[in-house]
Parts: structure tokens; C-alpha cells; sequence
């Protein structure tokens, strides 16, 4: 009797390792964003300390310290800015890594499904073979008894 052989099996298996490619640089890039997220919240939190000290010293501060202080915050804005725009591009490329993965995914599933079908045609086959072969030993059987 022979034994069971999916025709794609390379394919199966490159699809395979190529989803779990795709999800190791989906984690990577949520990692990318999570990191970026804790960047922004921090320069954010610069901003809120530096205004509440700006506005705290606004009465006594020297006009020289207030430029400073206006600069700086300046700064972080333009900081926080960048982030915004280096986490839009992350999330554009987790897309596309998405759209990736799912495709991949998609193949995969087409390639058990079409292997399940030739599975089930092996085992049809095979109990043909042994029906077949259980025939002709009960006919040979009959006709030599």
C-alpha cells in the first residue's frame, strides 16, 4: 500500500514559515509603535510640566527666561510632531504587513483545505484497493475450495 503524499507539501510548508515570517514583523512593528507611544506620553508629560512651570514663574521670571521657556516648549512640540508622524508610518507599514500576513494566511488554508480533499480521495482509494483485493481472495478462494 502506498502512503499518503500531498503534492504541495513545499508550498504548504513555505506558506507556513512565511505566516510565522509575517507575524514575528507584525509583533516587531506593534513593538515600534508601543515604544514610540511611550516617547510621545513622555514628551507630552515635558509639556505639561514646562507649561505649569511657565505658568507658575510667568509673574517673576525675567523676560530672557520666558523666551527660554517658550522655546523649549516649542521644541517638544515640534518633537512631539515628528513622533505623530514616525507612528503614522509604522502603522501604515503593521498595514501593509497585515494585509501580507492575511493573504498568506488565506493560502494557507486553501493549501490544508485542497490537501484534506486529497487525503480523503487517498482513503477512498485505498479502501478500494483492499475491497478490490478482498474480492478477488474470497473469488479465488471459491473458485479453488
Amino acid at each position: 500500500m502506498k502512503k499518503f503524499r500531498f503534492t504541495l507539501q513545499t508550498v504548504l510548508n513555505l506558506n507556513i514559515s512565511l505566516e510565522k515570517e509575517e507575524k514575528n514583523q507584525l509583533a516587531a512593528a506593534n513593538r515600534r509603535i508601543m515604544v514610540l507611544e511611550d516617547e510621545k506620553a513622555a514628551v507630552i508629560d515635558k509639556i505639561t510640566a514646562s507649561e505649569d512651570e511657565y505658568s507658575l514663574k510667568i509673574k517673576c521670571c525675567s523676560v530672557e527666561d520666558m523666551k527660554i521657556q517658550n522655546v523649549y516648549i516649542a521644541n517638544l512640540n515640534i518633537t512631539k510632531k515628528q513622533i505623530d508622524e514616525r507612528i503614522d508610518e509604522e502603522k501604515k507599514k503593521r498595514q501593509k504587513i497585515r494585509d501580507a500576513l492575511s493573504k498568506t494566511i488565506i493560502k494557507r488554508k486553501s493549501l490544508e483545505t485542497l490537501m484534506e480533499k486529497q487525503y480523503t480521495e487517498y482513503l477512498a482509494q485505498v479502501k478500494s484497493e483492499e475491497e478490490k483485493s478482498l474480492d478477488d481472495f474470497v473469488s479465488y478462494s471459491y473458485l479453488y475450495s
